[in-house]
């Protein structure tokens, strides 16, 4: 669990998200750059591993109406896709036994090199491929699967999709968070880390 605290001169909050519903921007092949920027703007990239903690546990200082105006694309990518980031996926083949989750290769739709992802939490996507006169495999298609329920496969069957009920804490965490830097106007707010 992440914990973060928010503070301006005239207000001081405390926010918290898991890993799994941080992550779920994450998915580059549909939300290119809004994870990074959403990092970049909460000063978050740790979470990640791609910097440090700082010493005094402060990750960024930014004027409230800055932050809100980067984090607008977020908002508006939430607002598109909230009814099925709601949903961890499941994936199952007919010639195989039992759900699965993560991802899995080796085998083949209409010909072309397959691998189906769960990842990250809130994804289910299939990346289609075949190999190039040099060959180096190279990109087809990319089908985002969270509202195909089946498709054919050449060697295992039928792919199935499957969805259990996801709490994902990314829709209340940037609620919270906008109304907040909203009530804020230009103050300079600081983002920290929680003791």
């Amino acid at each position: 669990m992440f914990k973060f605290v928010m503070q301006s001169e005239q207000e001081r909050i405390e926010l918290e998200i898991d890993r799994p519903s941080l992550c779920c921007l994450d998915c580059d092949d549909f939300v290119t750059g809004s994870a990074k920027l959403f990092r970049s703007t909460l000063g978050i990239n740790y979470a990640k591993g791609l910097e440090k903690i700082p010493e005094d546990r402060v990750l960024v200082r930014d004027t409230a109406d800055m932050m809100l105006l980067k984090l607008q694309g977020v908002v508006q990518y939430l607002d598109t896709y909230r009814d099925i980031l709601v949903w961890k996926y499941l994936y199952e083949f007919s010639a195989q036994s039992g759900e699965n989750e993560g991802g899995q290769s080796g085998f083949k739709i209409d010909g072309l090199s397959a691998y189906i992802t769960t990842r990250p939490t809130g994804y289910c996507t299939l990346h289609l491929s075949e190999v190039a006169p040099n060959g180096m495999g190279r990109a087809v298609q990319v089908i985002d699967m969270r509202l195909k329920k089946e498709i054919q496969t050449d060697t295992l069957g039928v792919l199935k999709i499957r969805r259990r009920k996801f709490n994902n804490m990314l829709f209340p965490f940037v609620e919270q968070l906008t109304a907040y830097l909203a009530r804020q106007g230009k103050a300079e707010v600081a983002v920290m880390l929680a003791e």
